[in-house]
């Protein structure tokens, strides 16, 4: 059935048909009825969507043909007193879609600009031609779009190409159609509105998923490190912030704090020194809710300047009956904007589960630490053989030699030597997140992709860790993935080509004690399928010594919470470099012991050595 307004547009096309060889004096009802037919065309192509931009400029194209003009724009008032340029056309107005124009009140007629050749603007709205934004322009005329009492935006429009002035016809045509538009532009709104609502639902659920998830990922961990690793990996992953840290100090007290975990955050060991000797006794007071820096500098003014300095905004108490107090802090998203309602809901929630797991594993390590499955052991044990080379092989040109201690029976960490035929060898080393069986079965895929893999003659590095990259993706959980650096070196003429996947750079130390880092190639594996990854090259010259360790040497901690740090790692090993590669990795194991002081290993470690020879 046709709708009143389809009828009523028939009935000016047989109209117009009839008037086809009318006489003149029927004219200008003939132009009334084109005019008329054009506005129903209009009337038809705006609401025929409901995409704002769609409807902003279907509005602005038309009016600019009919007024002859090659410059226009279209303002929208979302808050009051501030108009966005959300459609815009001709020389330089590019440059002024999506800025805001100031608004001191609404107008009801059309205004004429100074650019005009007629009059100057009138009403006291000459400062709205004048905004830095509208003033390069060089509008002519504004003119006003209302839905029925609410002021939607305006319409400005250039001089005329004719150089005419707009007149009296011009305005009641662009009245009438901004009249059209307004109600067109009013669902568009709406529309925009509800589009928006349904993305913050669609955020939410994302979110809750992740939550759920990483809920699933939680229980599933009794160390409140990996814990932490988790909840701060989901967090990134879900709201995209620059920067968070997580920040532990005995609940007794005693000693100041220390940074637990980071994200996007370098601190040296200048930081270190100053976050440790700040006094946590203030920071009882924070509670279980979340708070922003101002609450903090209340409670602890020393701390909420380290950590204002640091771009750290937003902070979440980890409360937990342990013996141990953990506060989050979180920066802004990588945009630079600031978290959300929805993002701080997130976060306290996902926080909420973190102390929940981490209560529990506290509970359960309790209960676990004197025994554990034999069972589970041998499976380990015999996961662990599979991933970590025999024997160290002999290569003519390299003297190589390797370490490993796992903070439990088995571990996450990977290295390995793999012949790749014609003289070259490969050098591997790769850290799971998460420790002991879980990381060591992910390492044990990786491990079997890796041997299959480079049984392909000329398959490139960079090749080789795409592919793994996928396997990992579609056959691990979300919140699993691996930092992983992959070096195939030519021992003769000690050229050597390398990706690193987001693993800690491997350090080249040269005979004369200065050292470079092995840095690029790509993100860690098993995020996101497809990533892309590049091979680089480096060459290692008689006398060099090549170092691929995992954070569990660099990050190792004594008991005050210092790390051990890359330059130990690198003075001890040119110290000892008379010693051989052997030598090199058992005197820096030894350092790491001294230096820990019986303090058990919070992480695995790995440490592989090569030296040209």
């Amino acid at each position: 059935m046709k709708t009143q307004q389809e009828r009523f547009s028939e009935l000016c096309r047989d109209l117009l048909v009839s008037l086809g060889d009318a006489p003149e004096d029927g004219s200008g009802l003939h132009a009334r009825l084109v005019a008329m037919m054009s506005r129903l065309e209009f009337a038809d192509t705006v609401n025929s969507t409901l995409d704002l931009g769609e409807i902003l400029d279907v509005f602005l194209l038309t009016a600019m043909g009919k007024m002859l003009t090659t410059t226009g724009v279209v303002l929208v008032q979302e808050r009051p007193g501030r108009m966005t340029v959300r459609s815009s056309r001709g020389p330089g107005a590019a440059g002024a879609r999506g800025r805001e124009v100031r608004l001191r009140r609404p107008f009801k007629r059309p205004v004429i600009g100074p650019h005009d050749p007629q009059a100057p603007p009138r009403g006291g709205l000459a400062s709205l031609f004048a905004d830095p934004v509208l003033a390069p322009l060089g509008l002519a005329l504004l003119v006003p779009v209302w839905h029925k009492e609410k002021f939607i935006g305006a319409a400005g429009f250039g001089r005329r190409f004719n150089g005419q002035s707009y007149g009296k016809t011009d305005l009641q045509y662009l009245d009438s159609l901004a009249a059209i538009a307004a109600t067109a532009i009013e669902n568009g709104l709406v529309y925009q509105e509800v589009r928006g609502l349904n993305r913050e639902l669609q955020v939410k659920i994302l979110q809750l998923t992740s939550l759920f998830d990483t809920s699933r990922e939680l229980v599933t961990s009794f160390d409140p490190d990996d814990i932490l690793k988790v909840a701060v990996n989901s967090l990134v992953g879900q709201t995209a912030v620059k920067r968070c840290l997580v920040l532990s100090w005995p609940a007794e007290g005693g000693s100041g704090p220390v940074a637990a975990l980071k994200r996007g955050l370098p601190l040296n060991d200048g930081d270190r020194r100053r976050l440790a000797a700040i006094d946590t006794d203030g920071l009882q007071g924070l509670g279980g809710e979340s708070c922003d820096l101002a609450a903090v500098r209340r409670l602890n003014r020393p701390l909420a300047r380290l950590l204002g300095g640091w771009e750290l905004e937003c902070f979440f108490p980890l409360r937990t009956t342990g013996p141990r107090r953990d506060l989050l802090a979180v920066g802004r998203k990588l945009t630079g904007a600031e978290l959300t309602g929805t993002d701080r809901e997130f976060i306290s929630t996902l926080s909420a589960q973190a102390v929940t797991a981490m209560e529990n594993a506290q509970l359960h390590t309790q209960m676990v630490e004197k025994e554990r499955l034999e069972k589970e052991l041998s499976i380990a044990r015999n996961i662990q053989k599979s991933l970590l080379p025999r024997s160290v092989p002999r290569v003519q040109g390299l003297d190589l030699a390797q370490a490993s201690m796992p903070c439990y029976e088995v571990g996450g960490d990977y290295h390995d030597f793999i012949d790749c035929g014609d003289g070259r060898w490969g050098l591997v080393v790769g850290d799971v997140t998460g420790k002991s069986t879980p990381a060591s079965l992910v390492m044990a895929s990786v491990q079997a992709s890796l041997r299959a893999l480079t049984m392909q003659p000329g398959l490139e590095p960079a090749v080789l860790l795409s592919m793994i990259n996928n396997l990992l993706f579609r056959s691990t959980e979300p919140n699993r993935f691996v930092t992983f650096f992959y070096g195939v070196v030519q021992p003769d003429s000690g050229g050597l080509e390398f990706v690193n996947a987001g693993h800690n750079p491997p350090l080249v130390v040269s005979r004369d004690g200065s050292t470079r880092e092995l840095m690029g190639g790509g993100m860690v594996l098993g995020l996101f399928e497809n990533a892309p990854y590049e091979s680089h090259e480096t060459r290692l010259d008689p006398g060099d010594l090549l170092l691929l360790f995992t954070d569990g040497l660099s990050e190792a901690n004594d008991p005050e919470g210092e790390e051990f740090g890359e330059e130990r790692i690198v003075e001890t090993a040119h110290r000892l470099r008379h010693r051989g590669a052997a030598g090199i990795c058992e005197g820096i194991l030894d350092e790491v012991r001294r230096f820990q002081r019986g303090l058990k290993p919070h992480d695995d470690l790995t440490l592989l050595v090569a030296m040209k020879e």
